[in-house]
């Protein structure tokens, strides 16, 4: 089967089930359940090919912590060859992930177009998601191939 590679959208989500959407006002709400699971698009385009037949790798950048052990484990009995790199910065609690797909891909997108090896762009990627997530829009306002090349300087070399 063909080989795909899929960038970026790695989190670990937890669903909780209600039996209705709660009105906009104060209120207890009660759970009817909940399930945890890996997600979002990135893992789940990986999975589905991965399920049809298609070798997947999936590089996707994780927090070093109760998640990122628990997204590894997801992905033990699927055949997937998943590529992470940990943020050092990483803080679960800070994080705006809105974006960093678009961020991952342009990165990568970007260090292909300065004829860099797959395992640079993907740095590269991994980079610029990082930087996407912490700032308050779709990409960040200082994003350019300096800030990742020195970026990369500090975090690969």
């Amino acid at each position: 089967m063909k080989n795909v590679l899929v960038l970026g959208g790695v989190f670990y989500n937890t669903i909780i089930y209600l039996e209705q959407f709660p009105l906009p006002r104060p209120q207890t709400v009660f759970s009817q359940g909940f399930h945890e699971t890996v997600g979002p698009t990135g893992a789940g385009k990986a999975l589905n090919l991965a399920r049809l037949g298609f070798d997947v790798t999936l590089h996707g950048m994780i927090g070093e912590d109760e998640y990122g052990r628990k997204i590894h484990a997801s992905f033990q009995n699927e055949n997937i060859n998943f590529l992470t790199d940990i943020d050092p910065a990483y803080d679960a609690a800070k994080i705006d992930t809105n974006g960093a797909g678009d961020a991952i891909f342009a990165g990568a997108i970007a260090g292909y177009a300065n004829n860099l090896s797959v395992e640079k762009c993907l740095q590269w990627g991994t980079i610029a998601a990082g930087l996407c997530v912490t700032a308050p829009e779709l990409a960040h306002p200082h994003l350019s191939q300096d800030l990742i090349r020195a970026a990369h300087r500090q975090h690969y070399q």
